[in-house]
């Protein structure tokens, strides 16, 4: 009996009870301004850290030196030094950085000197140069980019980022020749408006969740240099958020940008400029009348509230909507009517003497899909998280999904990647 139990492992464990202890957690504040072997005893058994505003400081440095990431599937662990690329915990202060570099570069360090000479059995979570890529939505697009190839959800769906495209901060958009050059651009690399503008910098200041929404060419002269354009897909109104943490992962849906038409479109908005009046019959006056009229009524409707489209009548306005991606998202309402944006005076008159032109076209279907969340489940989107895990060598972060409609097909788009996200809607985290 004894023989035949020793043999066979799993009759030998068979009636075992693991027994399973709490273990105390205690959270404790760090200052990197101070040796950390300082605080606390010095004995940290697990970092945490959102250095964002550090990893900020330290990315801008980089790049004014033209330090280029690089480095195949971009796993940062493994960057490729011999094209002058350093990890950010191996940077130390030098005497020509500014006072904010240096005293990032040393909190970095700080950590880097803990973990390897200090207390090596410290679990740093997330090392900061795995970061730096999502601090960039031009970087974060690149890595999409190329971790996405191939990747579909377990019932087969294919997923793939957004195509974009980066406008560089010298790009003269206040001239019209300027403008002109971008919008050819745009044109010959296949987008098709609405299109969306992010700055390139995705987190560590305010101005990182201040978005827009470009409905025609003449919209482009209100970018904010540098930015990031991307193709605007309607995808039901409902923006799904992912939360990952290790091997742990939510999703949770929200609402969303609304559906919009296709092609070039403006909003017809109240003008006060009567030199800007077209010209026509008494009919049609009256038409243009009632319209203004209608328009009036609308905004005033509004007032009260913040509103998401710039009335004002700035170069551009009518065809460019901005908004803060931390606030409530506009709604379709807040577009006003949408016509066919005109490419030249001509037609801009044509349009502005029949404010109806074209309605049929430009109606969108509006309203959540309930059906969408089949598509983004946990285990519907596992080879997504696992190639974006990856990727990025992070354990904490967050990343959005849209699931895109129209056409026969379905296709999921992963839009943006966070560091450390605030996991505000997990229960008991």
């Amino acid at each position: 009996s004894s023989s035949s139990s020793s043999s066979d492992p799993s009759r030998k464990y068979k009636n075992t009870v693991v027994q399973r202890h709490p273990i105390r957690v205690s959270f404790l504040p760090i200052d990197l301004e101070k040796p950390l072997e300082e605080q606390h005893g010095g004995k940290f058994d697990v970092i945490l850290h959102k250095m964002t505003e550090d990893i900020l400081c330290m990315s801008k440095m980089l790049r004014l030196h033209e330090v280029v990431m690089g480095g195949g599937e971009m796993h940062h662990q493994n960057l490729i030094h011999n094209k002058g690329v350093k990890p950010l915990d191996l940077i130390t202060p030098t005497d020509t950085m500014t006072l904010d570099q240096a005293r990032a570069s040393r909190r970095i360090q700080r950590l880097r000197e803990y973990k390897k000479k200090v207390h090596p059995a410290c679990v740093l979570v997330d090392s900061p140069s795995n970061i730096l890529a999502v601090m960039s939505r031009a970087d974060m697009a690149e890595v999409l980019s190329r971790c996405l190839a191939g990747v579909t959800t377990k019932a087969g769906i294919p997923v793939r980022t957004p195509r974009f495209k980066v406008v560089d901060e010298d790009k003269n958009l206040e001239s019209r020749d300027g403008c002109d050059i971008l919008a050819n651009e745009i044109d010959n690399a296949g987008f098709e408006y609405p299109l969306i503008a992010k700055p390139l910098t995705a987190a560590g200041t305010k101005k990182s969740h201040h978005m827009g929404i470009v409905l025609a060419r003449d919209g482009l002269q209100r970018l904010d240099t540098p930015c990031l354009i991307q193709e605007y897909a309607n995808h039901g109104e409902t923006l799904f958020k992912v939360y990952v943490l290790g091997n742990s992962v939510w999703v949770f849906s929200r609402e969303s940008t609304p559906n919009l038409p296709l092609g070039e479109k403006e909003i017809i908005t109240v003008s006060n400029d009567n030199k800007k009046r077209p010209k026509s019959s008494s009919h049609e006056n009256d038409s243009y009348n009632r319209e203004n009229n209608r328009l009036t009524s609308f905004f005033r409707k509004r007032q009260g509230r913040e509103s998401y489209v710039e009335f004002e009548r700035q170069p551009g306005s009518r065809c460019y909507v901005e908004f803060n991606s931390q606030h409530p998202y506009p709604k379709r309402s807040d577009f006003g009517d949408l016509h066919d944006a005109p490419r030249n005076k001509q037609q801009r008159c044509s349009s502005l003497q029949n404010p109806h032109h074209n309605q049929e076209h430009e109606r969108v279907p509006i309203g959540h899909d309930n059906d969408l969340a089949r598509f983004v489940t946990r285990e519907e989107i596992e080879p997504v998280t696992n190639a974006l895990r990856s990727a990025f060598g992070l354990d904490l972060f967050g990343f959005d999904v849209l699931v895109k409609e129209g056409g026969n097909d379905r296709e999921i788009l992963v839009v943006d990647v966070n560091y450390f996200p605030g996991y505000k809607e997990v229960q008991n985290l």
